[in-house]
């Protein structure tokens, strides 16, 4: 949301581009808790970006990430949550197969790989 608020994302009659519609946000959460178990709360997650990422492949097999993955291109697919030649569509999907599963770290502490 990049500090805006969710209200401010959706669109208007005036207003129809960089924005969602009215339902987008609460489809969005409701098909977290079918995917993933919870509803989603990107406010809650640590920033990150896909430059430089690390996967524990053992652990991404135990949380049956390659499913999750595929869940959320139907769901896509179905509810149109991203335009498939967005950008968003790109980073989008990854980010909430993700979700809940990213760790951050500092130059200091051995890297947590959750995923």
């Amino acid at each position: 949301l990049t500090g805006r608020l969710e209200a401010d994302t959706i669109c208007s009659p005036e207003e129809t581009s960089g924005c969602v519609g009215k339902n987008h946000w609460d489809n969005l959460r409701k098909r977290s808790v079918e995917i993933n178990g919870k509803p989603f709360e990107p406010e809650s997650q640590p920033e990150w970006n896909f430059g430089f990422t690390l996967f524990d492949l053992e652990e991404w097999r135990n949380l049956k990430l390659t499913d999750t993955y595929e869940k959320w291109m139907h769901a896509n697919y179905d509810d149109h949550i991203f335009p498939e030649t967005s950008l968003m569509y790109g980073l989008g999907i990854p980010f909430l197969t993700y979700y809940d599963h990213v760790a951050c770290w500092d130059d200091v502490t051995e890297p947590k790989i959750l995923v």
